[in-house]
């Protein structure tokens, strides 16, 4: 299931692979109000949801490509799929400090261990009563452009290992679909 899909390219490449996706957006496009690809059309079905919609899917991997950088939703999302018994999250973009997500989702996912703002007096998020919710599984490099410093990141929720089953935690079509996606070169 993929959050703030965008144009859904990556869930297109994964239903491709055999992969069932679904993709939701706030602003499918192509929508005037999507400031992002108002004129563009997608590349798989994106429906129409608010990120409210996680917690109807705790069932499936939660996808997050470059989530918006400081905006709310994407730890929003986070958190509401942990509270509805979400357990895996593949995260694709760049680290604290990049372009993708805020100070408070990257706390959650527990890459940020301290609050910076408080510690240095920097003007910037306070993150001091966020609590990590996820420990990251794997890192794999994939192909960026140039400037960027984005990779794919696979986190389980804390607290769901006696639920996680097998030592692999990515069903074996979802696997094969990830390394194949993975190997493929992006366009430069």
């Amino acid at each position: 299931m993929e959050v703030g899909a965008g144009v859904a390219y990556w869930a297109m490449l994964l239903s491709r692979m055999g992969v069932d996706v679904v993709a939701y957006d706030l602003h499918p496009p192509p929508s005037a109000t999507n400031q992002w690809f108002a004129d563009t059309m997608p590349w798989h079905p994106v429906e129409c949801r608010d990120i409210d919609v996680v917690a109807q899917h705790p069932d499936r991997t939660l996808l997050m490509i470059w989530p918006t950088k400081n905006e709310d939703w994407p730890g929003d999302a986070l958190l509401a799929f942990l509270e509805a018994g979400g357990e895996w999250l593949v995260y694709v973009g760049e680290g604290p400090g990049g372009r993708s997500g805020d100070d408070r989702f990257h706390s959650l996912l527990g890459s940020i261990d301290r609050c910076y703002p408080c510690d240095y007096g920097i003007d910037a998020q306070c993150v001091c009563d966020v609590s990590r919710n996820w420990r990251r599984h794997l890192t794999v490099e994939i192909p960026t452009w140039d400037g960027c410093d984005d990779r794919l990141e696979l986190y389980q929720a804390l607290g769901s290992a006696a639920r996680a089953g097998p030592a692999n935690p990515i069903p074996s079509v979802r696997r094969r679909a990830l390394e194949a996606l993975l190997r493929r070169p992006r366009r430069r």
